[in-house]
């Protein structure tokens, strides 16, 4: 990333912090909604980011040398994030039904009793210190591969790749469940007594693909002269598979929560699946898995960086849509209310995000250069 880049991006998150401040003086119901979607948008992607970072460790993936200080960077934004996070500390009683003092009185007498029988998980102060939890091992996980990764370029020592590989692969279940659990703390608990199990996978595989979109637009842009479309074939042939992941977990979520039809299950899809709102649910089946999956089909079209943008971009706003389906309901239930704060706080978080990683770009040379697989790597031609 440019230096250029990041301080356009820079100056977009100052833009849109202070609009996002204004948004809280003027309409702090919806500027807390407005915020909470955002940082979901930049959480999981770079969560994403990070789990992508493991894989490749664990796995010893060579062709991912190519594009792993890409990864590392965007999964660098996690340290933001937890800066990002301390606003809505400010608004959990807007924000979450079981951090209100007295009920609400259009809920279900199901999620009411639900918000009760969770109290002891579910209140003030051992929400704070999960959520302490949860970014001190992402981070920490990060900073532990991160700084290998960086001595090994000075270095090279070959006991620094076989600690990446235990480690990430000691740290992979973990940071799996952290995230899980983060994504059904902050993002599942906005809806009263709703609960779903894989809710967590769900934001974490629009995540994964999210990142893995990040990554190819920035390589496309600047690409190292050793990346070739055999690198391009094999993350495109990863996004392909990671967009089936996504389909078919929505759709094994919806599925099973339509036959229970339980009371506090279906009371989170039947906003999002009627009225002003199912539409969009309509425009997800096709932006987030038809669309992207006719695109990626095609075998040779992988191998050109120019033509996976075009995926790429589709998967960007497929996030983007999805995020507002699953955030927004919360505080418009009976139809989409786009405001302009949502905006300023996907443009404050997401500028200051990619400022981070560009940050973390800079830092490292675009490739692991004595990674000792890396020159299988360059080499890399998938099979037949």
């Amino acid at each position: 990333m440019t230096p250029q880049g990041i301080r356009v991006a820079l100056v977009a998150g100052v833009v849109g912090a202070i609009a996002t401040i204004l948004g809280f003086v003027f309409q702090p119901e919806q500027a807390f909604f407005s915020y909470m979607f955002a940082f979901c948008f930049v959480f999981t992607a770079a969560g994403g980011a990070l789990i992508l970072v493991l894989i490749g460790n664990a796995a010893r993936s060579r062709w991912f040398l190519v594009f792993r200080r890409r990864a590392e960077a965007f999964a660098a934004v996690l340290i933001p994030c937890a800066v990002f996070f301390v606003p809505i500390l400010f608004g959990l009683s807007q924000l979450f039904p079981w951090a209100r003092s007295t009920p609400q009185p259009h809920l279900h007498p199901l999620q009411v009793h639900s918000i009760e029988h969770a109290r002891p998980y579910l209140n003030v102060p051992f929400f704070v210190i999960r959520a302490i939890v949860y970014f001190v091992i992402l981070i920490g996980t990060y900073l532990v591969l991160r700084r290998w990764s960086l001595r090994q370029d000075r270095e090279g020592a070959l006991e620094l790749a076989h600690k990446q590989r235990a480690f990430a692969s000691a740290a992979l279940p973990v940071v799996a469940f952290m995230f899980t659990f983060a994504c059904m703390d902050w993002f599942m608990t906005l809806t009263a007594g709703w609960f779903s199990s894989v809710f967590g996978i769900y934001l974490w595989a629009g995540g994964f693909d999210c990142a893995m979109a990040c990554i190819i637009l920035v390589e496309r842009r600047d690409a190292s002269p050793q990346t070739s479309g055999a690198h391009f074939s094999a993350i495109g042939r990863l996004l392909f598979a990671f967009v089936i992941f996504w389909a078919y977990i929505a759709y094994a979520q919806g599925f099973i929560t339509w036959i229970a039809n339980k009371p506090n299950e279906v009371v989170w899809f039947v906003p999002r699946l009627t009225d002003g709102w199912g539409w969009i649910g309509v425009v997800l089946i096709f932006a987030h898995f038809v669309i992207p999956f006719a695109l990626l089909l095609p075998r040779m079209k992988k191998y050109s960086a120019e033509y996976l943008t075009v995926p790429a971009c589709v998967i960007l706003v497929a996030h983007f849509v999805d995020l507002t389906w699953v955030i927004l309901p919360n505080l418009h239930p009976e139809r989409p209310a786009p405001s302009w704060i949502d905006f300023a706080a996907l443009l404050a978080l997401g500028g200051l995000g990619l400022a981070a990683a560009g940050f973390a770009m800079r830092r490292a040379a675009a490739l692991p250069e004595k990674a000792p697989d890396l020159p299988i790597g360059l080499r890399y031609e998938p099979q037949p």
